[in-house]
């Protein structure tokens, strides 16, 4: 009896005979190997640019490259790349996933730096497109300021800390559970509730933490948080004064690099490799696209799909938002703590697990329709 080994995603399938001409098939479960022939290190990470789509018109080009393969987007076009789709005049052709007029074919002209210079055919098409890397996949925070960036004393760090802190600090429990659609965990602990007979509003607070990678992936004591926030609205009779606590705020986190409205909008934005306060508002600037919209599934009393950013070059953040009633006392406070940084990278992550998706529907699927499974 003979067995021929392929490896169909992170399964592998013997296909056992005999000289009587009777196969069966047996799917194994094994610890995946390293590809015989990955994706060159420079190509890796993801890169962005602008290209010419379908009908002539500019669309946004990214190239996500694993060590196992890469995913291509043009405007709605979107297909993945090995180096088994390689050819020796270093032109690697795209296998469609959806939306391309035809197959398109990425010629890497060079590689310097955080600058590829690529030529892109589709069909009789052809053009150069410059793209720029915003990641090359390592996934390290931001240096902290030396002043405090914390709410209520309690640690931005792991998610265990976290918790260990909030649960010492109140009666009550932090219960982290997964993100539907993307990496991460988010958490919240909440005692805002209706008074009753009191004025329509729901008073109380809300602590909660957004962390980088799911449990199963990163275990609690090493899984940094990457947003923590506090939504405060004090019933009528607790309440302060409004400018006892921005006056409190600016003796805690220093004059902030943005005051605006009132003092109803304060931020503080630092930078993530100096730690340096910055005098610019330009990290508080929303993301290009639906970055976060992986987080939409979540009921927090703060939108974490609206209000986390991600903007390159930009480190820890504090961002405030307050109101007050009719007698200039808080109605409300909202504060959010982010490291840019690292929000930023947990897209970068999501997208790493769609291109992996990609890559193995889109080759399964190729190989079915030439009947070839590839060698080892």
């Amino acid at each position: 009896m003979t067995a021929t080994l392929s490896r169909m995603g992170e399964k592998w399938v013997a296909t056992f005979g005999d000289d009587d001409a009777f196969s069966a098939m047996a799917t194994v479960q094994l610890a995946p190997v390293p590809l015989a022939d990955p994706m060159p290190e420079a190509m890796r990470g993801t890169w962005i640019g602008s290209g010419r789509g379908a009908f002539g018109m500019m669309e946004s080009v990214s190239f996500h490259v694993l060590e196992e393969g890469a995913s291509f987007h043009i405007g709605s076009c979107r297909g993945v790349t090995t180096s088994d789709y390689r050819s020796e005049a270093d032109a690697w052709r795209i296998i469609v996933e959806a939306a391309c007029s035809a197959t398109p074919v990425l010629h890497i002209d060079t590689i310097e730096g955080a600058r590829m210079k690529i030529r892109l055919e589709v069909a009789d098409q052809k053009q150069e497109i410059t793209l720029r890397r915003i990641s090359d996949h390592s996934f390290d925070g931001s240096r902290h300021p030396d002043s405090p960036f914390d709410i209520l004393g309690l640690p931005f760090g792991t998610a265990s800390e976290f918790q260990t802190a909030l649960e010492q600090t109140r009666e009550g429990k932090l219960f982290f559970g997964g993100n539907i659609n993307g990496p991460g965990m988010s958490a919240e602990y909440s005692t805002m509730s209706r008074i009753p007979g009191a004025v329509v509003g729901t008073y109380g607070e809300a602590i909660g933490a957004l962390t980088l990678e799911r449990e199963a992936t990163l275990p609690l004591t090493k899984n940094p948080v990457i947003a923590v926030w506090r939504e405060f609205s004090p019933a009528p009779d607790d309440r302060p004064l409004y400018h006892e606590v921005v006056d409190g705020l600016l003796a805690k986190y220093g004059q902030p690099s943005f005051r605006g409205n009132k003092d109803a909008e304060l931020r503080w934005f630092f930078n993530n490799r100096t730690g340096a306060l910055r005098e610019d508002d330009d990290c508080n600037r929303k993301p290009d696209g639906n970055r976060f919209n992986y987080l939409t599934n979540l009921r927090h009393a703060v939108n974490l799909t609206s209000v986390l950013r991600g903007n390159e070059g930009c480190g820890i953040s504090i961002r405030v938002n307050l109101s007050a009633d009719d007698r200039s006392r808080l109605s409300s406070m909202t504060i959010v703590i982010e490291d840019q940084k690292l929000s930023h990278a947990q897209s970068v992550l999501r997208n790493l697990d769609i291109t992996r998706d990609m890559l193995e529907s889109t080759l399964k699927r190729e190989r079915k329709g030439r009947n070839v499974t590839p060698e080892l």
